[in-house]
């Protein structure tokens, strides 16, 4: 059994995880040697990982150097967790408060 110990690899490497985000190699090397994603890159990763059916977390997205082995599947998840609006507004915005 294989365990895979970061975000980039479970993309399959640099070149790999570059190619599927059409990005350049240097840049998601420089990710990995900062050991973060830019933020407004991250959305984007999530995507592409669901697309390629890659079973990532959120989480593994903000710290991608993180161990990667024990990250449960969305399923797996009890709600609210399985279901995420970031678009959603909080009760206090839908009132006209604070």
């Amino acid at each position: 059994m294989v365990i895979v110990s970061n975000l980039f690899d479970r993309f399959g490497g640099v070149r790999p995880m570059a190619a599927a985000l059409i990005e350049r190699r240097s840049s998601v090397q420089s990710s990995k040697t900062a050991g973060r994603i830019p933020s407004t890159k991250q959305p984007e990763v999530l995507k592409k990982a669901r697309e390629l059916s890659i079973q990532i977390s959120a989480l593994a997205a903000v710290f991608p150097l993180n161990g990667l082995s024990d990250v449960p599947r969305l399923t797996d998840l009890p709600p609210p967790y399985g279901e995420v609006d970031c678009h959603q507004r909080s009760v206090l915005q839908r009132e006209g408060g604070a």
